[in-house]
């Protein structure tokens, strides 16, 4: 099964549970799990648990291919505390859990961060990333962009864009397109600027040609 069905499949299960207004777009999932399976980061973090679409798409769609990783993730909401270990079931005991990005333990450094909410002690970020962190902002954050910028002044950004619209059976308007996001490489490798560079002229195809088509 590719990446594209397997999205479609987690974000219509998560559609059909309470709280479902929040979670990730089928978009969103589809290049976080791309991203996954290109780099294989061993460290990930999610920031924004939320209800535990993003969590739950990452752990099964590793759980057949790579069981050589640690995940974490932050949330203190008490109605997303208290869904994720019904809505996770044993993909739950994989998270390492803390309430917020300034608890966790400074000695961590992570691959892969996924940013999908707002978080005080994000400054921490500087020193919790390894030498070829990637960096995906779910949906149009800019103000986290400039200020992961303005702390990484090595880093290459660019923007993802979906060229589809979002399913009719989801809890968001099917009229408009599946979401986006904000890719940062911090420390880019040749690998990751060539990567980069790519992604840039995909989504300047999909602004001027895709979308206009559909």
């Amino acid at each position: 099964m590719t990446v594209k069905q397997l999205s479609k499949i987690y974000y219509k299960h998560f559609s059909k549970l309470n709280g479902n207004e929040h979670i990730a777009s089928v978009y969103g999932i589809e290049v976080i799990l791309n991203l996954i399976a290109k780099y294989k980061p061993k460290n990930i973090l999610e920031l924004g648990l939320g209800i535990g679409s993003i969590s739950y798409s990452i752990i099964d769609f590793l759980s057949t291919s790579n069981k050589d990783y640690n995940y974490y993730g932050t949330e203190n909401n008490e109605f997303c505390l208290q869904v994720l270990p019904t809505n996770l079931k044993e993909k739950y005991d994989k998270i390492n859990l803390f309430n917020e990005f300034k608890n966790i333990p400074t000695n961590l450094k992570f691959d892969f961060i996924i940013i999908d909410g707002s978080d005080k002690s994000l400054a921490q970020i500087k020193k919790s990333v390894s030498n070829r962190a990637i960096i995906f902002i779910e949906g149009y954050r800019i103000d986290q962009v400039n200020f992961i910028k303005s702390i990484f002044p090595k880093s290459i950004y660019t923007s993802v864009i979906s060229d589809f619209k979002n399913p009719k059976h989801g809890p968001f308007d099917s009229d408009k397109w599946s979401g986006g996001g904000q890719l940062i490489f911090v420390n880019p490798s040749f690998q990751q600027k060539m990567h980069r560079f790519y992604l840039r002229l995909l989504t300047s195809f999909k602004y001027k040609i895709t979308r206009k088509l559909r």
